[in-house]
């Protein structure tokens, strides 16, 4: 907690200050310099999209050259083009969401990312035990997307709830 005490000890020994948004403000009111602060969801945003962007052509390559690509390494592999498909979408919502799982570890939120990585452990387990006798490898695929699809969705509810930090705005990185 930065309080206008500590704030005035610190304004001339930190190079930069990185905030929630709507902060700023306190800390230019307070004597920090504007040039010295980021808004934090901000620049998140704008890596996000960039994520996005990077999901988004992996994903396109994947589903209009697959095949080709499976095929580099035998016509064997074409069979494992659904599975391709299927994990690349769960990996599209990975990149999607940000950097989530990070964002809760940078602060202190460890133990909440502790308890959803080891939930979804166990949720991918039984799908997987239960997809797997009755889908082969297209049920391994359901199940992990899935269960990563669901994990970062969690994540990015709880660094709203516990950060105020809305990763996926794309609205405010386009208009700029």
């Amino acid at each position: 907690h930065l309080d206008y005490e500590t704030i005035k000890k610190l304004k001339n020994k930190v190079g930069r200050f990185y905030t929630p948004i709507g902060l700023a403000n306190h800390l230019i009111l307070w004597g920090v310099a504007e040039n010295k602060i980021t808004e934090l969801e901000g620049m998140i945003q704008k890596v996000t999209f960039f994520l996005f962007i990077i999901g988004l052509l992996s994903l396109l390559l994947f589903l209009f050259f697959g095949n080709f690509l499976l095929s580099m390494w035998g016509n064997e592999f074409n069979s494992a083009y659904s599975i391709l498909i299927i994990l690349s979408i769960g990996q599209f919502f990975n990149l999607s969401t940000g950097a989530v799982g990070i964002l809760l570890v940078m602060t202190g939120h460890e133990k909440i990312l502790s308890k959803i990585s080891v939930n979804f452990l166990f949720l991918n387990l039984i799908l997987n035990f239960v997809l797997i006798s009755n889908f082969g490898a297209s049920g391994a695929a359901v199940s992990t997307a899935f269960c990563v699809i669901s994990q970062n969705l969690l994540k990015l509810y709880y660094v709203k709830i516990k950060l105020n930090i809305n990763t996926v705005k794309f609205s405010n990185f386009l208009n700029k």
